[in-house]
């Protein structure tokens, strides 16, 4: 008698052959968003199965190694996947919308393969799997919830490196609250649960996910800015796939005496009701000129961000402040990198080493340098929401072209501010405005609250070293857009110079 535990019968055509699945899989990847080596031609990439884990007989979670012909850059690559046959499969996709189609199923010799995000079996394996190796936080309402909901996944668009998944309170149907009252019981725990939002990270790495470590502490800390986890899940890494031996530590051995490291592979929490992101709100006051009311908010997030540092440091701890002598080789090793990524840099600001150098001096001169502690790593306005109850602050998974083990290190806190300041300029930029004062006096509002709150603590942040990280951030950027978004490069670009211009003595 077929296992129906996950509230779905074994599928009913066979998984196609490794070799099969990767050929074609390949080219359907190229195409999503979230593909990590989008700058690589298709003909010098190659892809392979770094682990598979059978959830059911039509349900696998793959990791896949991709990397080019000479091995120099290469990435895994999260995606889960369900088997079935084409009456099936279009079913999936028709609930999604036709035109996203072509971005949901793909064929590979008679079976019919779904990313799993958009599928409901997915989501009912995913949810009974955390509730076996109970990865739970806290109450397990919420992931009973996420499996009464299952049914009706709305797959989120526009990330570059993850895909969300948002399930709608509304969202349950008899069959799968049933189910999800059989096999994931909530132990007596009845609260009321809005909307839920899972995400799936699609790059993964050895070790603990920033974006699952950092909401987990915080929320455990009392801060209510970061909406409420509920659940996460991890995948074990075979150690022959990373960059980098990871340390004896955190390595482990399986039955059949592979080597692997686990990391996260998603996070459940709660959605904001009422929300808007902060870069569409912010970009629509600019288009009106209500300087008044971007002001209000930014002076508002200001707040908010100084209060996340006070509790990331509680929470995680603090490092003593960098000396000069080692704040200043990282500052320098991100302009080559980047200066080599990106050669329109030094064609665009040939004299960028000694503007630079001048300013970094100004830093020591100033002993700017603060403790370190965790930080959010990639903070901008994308990554805020303004809902029914002010600023909430999502995505701590840091900037998506670093290693993770330099995201989850201490680091300097304005390093965000540095980050929230250029994202001002973007949605500046991207509204058209010319009102350069609405600008001006939106960054003020935000760096005056956030510097008066931290001063508070005893903590001052120096204008020369909010300079320095500025423009270390905006050269990010233009490596980011030139890979990207190349018709976005002229936002940084000019951000880059204005900078320098600025601050120079």
């Amino acid at each position: 008698m077929a296992d129906n535990s996950t509230g779905e019968l074994p599928a009913s055509v066979p998984w196609p052959e490794d070799d099969a699945l990767c050929s074609v899989l390949l080219p359907w990847f190229t195409k999503r968003r979230w593909f990590p080596l989008k700058d690589t031609k298709h003909s010098d990439l190659t892809l392979r199965i770094a682990q598979c884990t059978e959830l059911n007989a039509a349900v696998r979670d793959y990791v896949f190694l991709v990397s080019n012909a000479s091995g120099s850059r290469r990435s895994l690559m999260h995606v889960p996947l369900c088997c079935m046959d084409e009456k099936s499969a279009k079913s999936v996709a028709e609930r999604h919308g036709d035109h996203r189609r072509e971005g949901i199923m793909v064929k590979v010799d008679g079976s019919w393969i779904i990313d799993g995000v958009f599928s409901p079996q997915f989501w009912r394996a995913w949810a009974l799997s955390v509730f076996q190796r109970n990865m739970i936080v806290g109450s397990p309402a919420g992931l009973h919830a996420l499996a009464a909901r299952s049914s009706y996944p709305k797959v989120t668009t526009g990330e570059q490196s993850n895909t969300s998944v948002v399930f709608p309170a509304e969202s349950v149907d008899e069959h799968t609250q049933a189910w999800a009252h059989e096999y994931i019981p909530t132990a007596g725990h009845h609260e009321k649960t809005g909307d839920l939002i899972v995400k799936i990270f699609r790059v993964l790495d050895a070790g603990r996910n920033p974006d699952v470590e950092l909401p987990v502490a915080l929320a455990k800390d009392g801060w209510d800015r970061v909406p409420q986890p509920f659940a996460y899940s991890t995948l074990e890494l075979p150690v022959s796939f990373l960059d980098a031996e990871p340390t004896p530590s955190s390595a482990s051995c399986t039955s059949r005496g592979v080597k692997t490291v686990t990391a996260d592979s998603a996070v459940g929490c709660a959605f904001v009701q009422g929300a808007r992101d902060g870069f569409t709100l912010m970009t629509t006051l600019a288009q009106s000129g209500d300087v008044q009311t971007a002001c209000y908010l930014a002076s508002d997030l200001g707040y908010v961000t100084a209060d996340m540092h006070m509790h990331l440091a509680h929470a995680l701890g603090t490092k003593a402040a960098p000396t000069f002598d080692d704040f200043t080789p990282r500052i320098w090793k991100r302009v080559q990198w980047a200066a080599e990524q990106a050669p329109v840099i030094t064609s665009r600001i040939p004299a960028l080493f000694e503007q630079l150098e001048e300013l970094v001096e100004q830093v020591g001169d100033a002993k700017g340098l603060t403790s370190l502690s965790r930080i959010h790593g990639d903070y901008h306005l994308g990554q805020v929401l303004y809902g029914d109850d002010g600023w909430f602050v999502l995505d701590f998974e840091g900037e998506p072209l670093r290693p993770l083990n330099e995201r989850t290190q201490p680091d300097i806190p304005a390093k965000d501010v540095a980050g929230m300041l250029r994202s001002f300029d973007y949605a500046y930029a991207v509204s058209g405005s010319t009102d350069e004062e609405w600008l001006v006096q939106v960054r003020d509002s935000f760096l005056s609250t956030y510097q008066h709150a931290m001063k508070t603590h005893g903590v001052t942040v120096s204008t020369e070293l909010l300079a320095v990280l500025e423009i270390d951030k905006a050269l990010y950027e233009v490596v980011y857009e030139a890979r990207n978004r190349p018709d976005w490069i002229e936002i940084p670009l000019e951000g880059l110079q204005r900078a320098l211009d600025v601050t120079r003595p």
